[in-house]
């Protein structure tokens, strides 16, 4: 009979475990990418499930994980000014943290520019995120890579 009670706590633990370190995720994330002459845009666009809500990009020091996109590989590109997080988020004072946090429910969109260097292009890297509902929080990844050509026309 102890065997198995542990049995069922070891599994309960377990399960609990995996939903916190990466079993479950509330936030599915895409990204897309536009190229007009010499500017891109990369649109990442997250769908956060019911009761729960992602961190924005601007969260101070010693408070939630915010959303963060770094690039390994910009082949091809430049960065133009930072990530700009779109409109709808929230922006309330979190007790847990003793700070203002922002945070969007629903939906979320972030957006990158880039200058095309012309022709071909490769631009890597990964979105971190936490969202948090119910009590408990999740950290996430997203993982992403983009390729294809350029054609910049150069003006005179």
């Amino acid at each position: 009979m102890k065997k198995f009670i542990l049995l069922i706590f070891v599994t309960l633990f377990v399960f609990k475990a995996n939903a916190q370190f990466g079993g479950y995720n509330p936030v599915s994330m895409e990204e897309s990418f536009t190229v007009k002459g010499s500017e891109g845009t990369i649109r990442f666009e997250a769908s956060i499930e019911d009761g729960y809500h992602l961190y924005s990009t601007d969260i101070p020091k010693g408070g939630p994980m915010s959303t963060n996109i770094k690039f390994h590989v910009l082949e091809g590109a430049e960065l133009v000014g930072t990530i700009i997080p779109g409109e709808g988020a929230k922006r309330e004072y979190d007790e847990m943290f003793a700070m203002d946090v922002s945070y969007f429910e629903g939906n979320a969109v972030f957006t990158q520019k880039l200058k095309m260097l012309g022709g071909a292009y490769r631009i890597k890297g990964t979105v971190s995120y936490q969202s948090c509902g119910s009590g408990q929080c999740y950290p996430g990844r997203h993982e992403f890579e983009i390729t294809g050509t350029a054609d910049v026309k150069s003006r005179k």
